[in-house]
């Protein structure tokens, strides 16, 4: 990931996600998330500050296969350290943004997983879509896989129906439309922790994980507004690929004998 991307992420550690906007939810509030300085000043919000310092931790270069085009590939570990300041105008209400975001970063960090396959209890639904009613929207189910791709997440049973290759789940059931058969598919449950709202983890995102190092409440330079400041450490990914230069067969030297 780059550093863009990087951003973007842990505002989405922060918030979640609704027309790229970002929101921590806490209660029935949803506290805006913001990633640059240039916002209108309303509270309670959230404010990411990014690389506040960076550094390169390691680096590996190896070869790949893209297509039909073996690549030169660097994967560099990199660390960054983020500021998250949290304004608000009650003290009791930072308090609880700021328990929100701490308890994300626990949740993004450490998660649980089941992986299965069923073969059972399935019914035609349609003649390319198949549902399951032993499941429910509680159940925690954040991705199907096949051995192809990972399934589209549908929001919609009509959807569903009309997308190869798609699934949705409500309290009816779980409904998919496979790219192969029901046979080859994967369901990813989450049991513990927090995933984004496309299925995927932390780890997938490539960050390999944050670390908070300081958290305490802070001064603001605007009468009446608190202020709560986390400070943490990212470690994170970044690969980036070239095309292999081509293979010299041969090569002409004019060389002068001395």
């Amino acid at each position: 990931m780059d550093e863009l991307q990087l951003i973007e992420t842990i505002r989405n550690v922060c918030g979640d996600c609704d027309q790229d906007n970002y929101y921590t939810p806490v209660g029935n509030l949803s506290v805006p998330v913001f990633g640059s300085t240039d916002h209108e000043a309303v509270f309670p919000h959230v404010l990411v500050r990014p690389f506040i310092t960076s550094k390169n931790l390691a680096t590996t270069t190896y070869y790949c296969d893209e297509g039909d085009e073996e690549v030169k590939a660097q994967l560099k570990y990199n660390s960054a350290d983020f500021q998250i300041d949290v304004f608000a105008q009650d003290p009791i209400q930072l308090i609880k943004i700021k328990r929100a975001i701490e308890n994300r970063i626990d949740e993004f960090n450490d998660v649980e997983i089941f992986i299965f396959q069923d073969t059972t209890g399935w019914q035609a639904f349609d003649p390319s879509t198949y549902v399951n009613d032993a499941y429910d929207s509680t159940m925690g189910i954040i991705k199907l896989t096949d051995p192809l791709a990972t399934l589209t997440k549908a929001t919609s049973i009509a959807q569903t129906l009309a997308t190869t290759g798609s699934w949705f789940l409500d309290n009816s059931g779980l409904y998919v439309n496979p790219l192969i058969d029901l046979e080859s598919i994967e369901i990813y449950m989450l049991l513990d922790g927090l995933s984004f709202a496309d299925g995927s983890l932390l780890y997938e995102s490539g960050i390999n994980g944050i670390r908070i190092f300081q958290s305490r409440k802070t001064k603001d330079k605007v009468p009446k507004v608190d202020r709560w400041t986390i400070e943490m450490t990212i470690t994170y990914r970044d690969v980036t690929t070239k095309p292999k230069g081509s293979l010299i067969e041969e090569m002409d030297l004019n060389v002068q004998e001395n």
